[in-house]
This record gives structure tokens, sequence and C-alpha cells, in this order.
């Protein structure tokens, strides 16, 4: 994520975390059969697991730190596998940004009453999104690029667009798709195991549904799925924060690798400052 941390474990049993230029301290620490227990300064443990000398500790949302004491041999290190075994999981881990990824779907906001129809196109950390919005008899289409490093709006119906911005943040080049709507939805969600498997009808059909409780800051979200697998619909509720949001729903019509590699020449646009 391009961020650096550092946990320190002191004799006296304090102890001090450290990310990003921000400090936590750490009132008590003690450690017992492989589990190293870290008291805030509230009081409020956290259990982290000490495995040959290395620290794994869960941030939640599927994020793991680990941290290595100074001096240890990480060669041949490998990270626990916590991978649930949900359907959600396996969509979101057959999406390959290096290989390349096409995502097709619809997404309505409740709060905005619109709909905007999503034809994204990713490959190489590079990434090109077609957006047709509807709303209020008014449609218009619109295209966000972000190519070697730089994110551009763009018009195709007239070939023009304009620079945005320049993207530094190591995670967006890493993998670009978490700029998407769609795949920032199955981002949250993927590596979760608090889930019910449920059997939901949509517009008269049973489908197979996994159901995510709405946690502090998420919401509860609804995933569909058709006989093969296949992610149909996502309903995600209003925000816990913000409930007059309304829910939001995404209609997937498709996941796959047919990636449209014309699209990232935007040398026929006029670009602007």
């Amino acid at each position: 994520m391009g961020l650096s941390s550092v946990l320190t474990l002191a004799k006296d049993g304090t102890g001090l975390l450290s990310m990003a230029g921000m400090e936590e301290k750490i009132s008590k620490w003690e450690a017992k059969d492989g589990t190293v227990t870290l008291y805030s300064d509230e009081g409020i443990p956290q259990d982290v697991r000490l495995r040959d000398g290395i620290i794994e500790m869960e941030m939640g949302q599927g994020l793991y730190l680990y941290y290595a004491a100074a001096g240890v041999d990480t060669t041949g290190f490998t990270p626990a596998n916590h991978a649930p075994d949900s359907k959600l999981y396996a969509v979101f881990h057959g999406i390959d940004a290096k290989k390349g990824a096409h995502l097709d779907y619809e997404y309505h906001s409740d709060f905005m009453d619109s709909t905007s129809i999503f034809d994204v196109h990713e490959k190489d950390g590079k990434l090109f999104s077609l957006r047709t919005t509807k709303a209020g008899g008014y449609e218009q289409l619109t295209a966000t690029a972000f190519l070697d490093g730089t994110s551009y709006v763009l018009y195709p119906n007239e070939k023009r667009g304009n620079i945005a911005l320049s993207t530094s943040l190591s995670m967006l080049k890493e993998n670009i798709l978490l700029t998407d709507e769609l795949y920032k939805t199955l981002y949250e969600r993927a590596m979760r195991t608090d889930y019910q498997t449920e059997t939901r009808e949509l517009e008269g059909v049973s489908y197979t549904a996994e159901v995510y409780p709405a946690q502090d800051y998420t919401a509860e979200a609804v995933y569909y799925f058709d006989d093969a697998g296949n992610l149909i619909r996502i309903v995600v509720g209003a925000p816990t924060v913000a409930p007059q949001m309304g829910e939001t729903v995404y209609t997937v019509h498709g996941i796959d690798e047919k990636v449209d590699e014309t699209l990232f020449d935007i040398s026929g646009y006029t670009i602007s400052q």
C-alpha cells in the first residue's frame, strides 16, 4: 500500500504501533502459546498470532499485516491462507488485474434516482471505463481513463477530455480496478466469513444469496448468484452513517477477460490541462 509500519514491544510490557506517521500506544502486551495479546490505552485487547518470529495482525476487511522481529530470516515465509469458502470470494479471486478484466454492469442509486451503465476495461494497470448515466430523462456518455499514472475525464462522442489528476498511491498503481464501484464492493467483503447463505427471489426466480451483515461503517449487502455461480445482482443497503442515501443496486451482466485494448489509445482525443 506504499505505507510503512513498525510494532515495538518493550521488555516492560508496553509498546507502540506506528503507521504512516501516526502512533498508537500499547499500554500492555503479553504472549502465551503462540498468541500475543495487545491492549490499547482503553484496555481493549487484540489477539495477534506469533509464528516463527513473525506476528500476524488482522486489521479487518480481509487485510492482514505481518511484522518480522529484527534479525528474523523471512526467506520462505508464506502468509496463512484466510480465504473463505464463499461464492463471492471465488468471483473476486477470479478477477486478475494483470491478465485483464472486463466488467459490464448497471449501477442504480436510490438517492440520486439515477442509473449508470458501466463498461470497464482494464489490463496492465491501464483502465478505460465507459459510463452512460440516465436520470430524469437526461442521458450522458462519459469515460474515465487511467493511463501511465494519469487520470482523464473523457467525452467519447466529442473526442475531447481533461486531465483530472496524477495518481501517486502505489496501491492504486498496483490495482487500478480499486477505483471502480463494482470492484470495490467485491473487495470490501470478499475476505469476510460472517455471511449467511440463503435462497432469495428476484423477479420471481429463486437464487442463492450470500448476505453480509452491516458493520460499523459498511451497510448490509446481499450478493445473488445463478446456478452456474455467476454473480448477477448486488443490493447494498443504506449506509449506517447516512441512511437517507438509500439502497444501491448493481446488476451484473458480465465479468470476464474480454478487454478491448484499443480503448487505451486516446491519441484521437483533444486533451485539455
